[in-house]
């Protein structure tokens, strides 16, 4: 009698299971389809080199480039140029200016588009003596909290005399100092 009950009643469940099955298979769909737009393509970015490179002008760069492609698209750099001072992973944006010094140019000059939190105008390397919170700001891994620690700590001490010595401000240590040693440069002490 038991097994008869346990039979009739896994009957039951299958015979419902199926009839839920067939419901649902057999019923119009309910509600109307969402309608998918695509993804907006992305401009191409256009950039403009000047300075120490063969053909220095504006170029159209494929999206996600990296300014040592923009820097090849502009025939590479000429026999005076300061290659070193140009990180050339950094990644471009449209509207970006590059400009490669020539040896022994010390340029730190920064220009910001009105309405970009990026900087247009990228010169490197950044003195690390004289640079202000701006400037600093535009390192990789310096914000503000760094770039105010960084000028307390030469005014504190007297200026970098070796831009190691960066390393022993408060929050700056060996990950981001090595991100940035290639960016910077200590010149004088500040006055």
């Amino acid at each position: 009698m038991m097994k008869s009950w346990h039979i009739l009643a896994c009957g039951v469940l299958l015979g419902l299971t199926a009839g839920g099955i067939i419901f649902l298979l057999i019923s119009p769909p309910r509600g109307s389809p969402i309608q998918l737009t695509p993804l907006p393509t992305p401009a191409a970015p256009l950039v403009y080199v000047t300075g120490e490179v063969v053909h220095p002008g504006v170029y159209t760069m494929a999206i996600n480039s990296r300014i040592g492609e923009a820097i090849r698209q502009s025939g590479g750099f000429t026999e005076n140029a300061e290659q070193s001072a140009v990180n050339l992973a950094s990644p471009v944006f449209d509207g970006l200016h590059i400009h490669v010094p020539a040896r022994g140019e010390l340029i730190s000059e920064f220009q910001h588009p009105e309405k970009n939190s990026q900087p247009s105008t990228l010169v490197f390397p950044v003195e690390i003596n004289t640079a202000n919170q701006e400037e600093l700001e535009l390192l990789p891994g310096i914000g503000s909290t760094r770039a105010q620690s960084i000028i307390e700590y030469r005014q504190n001490q007297g200026g970098f005399t070796s831009k190691e010595q960066i390393q022993d401000v408060p929050g700056i240590g060996e990950g981001i100092y090595q991100q940035i040693k290639e960016l910077i440069t200590v010149g004088s002490a500040p006055p």
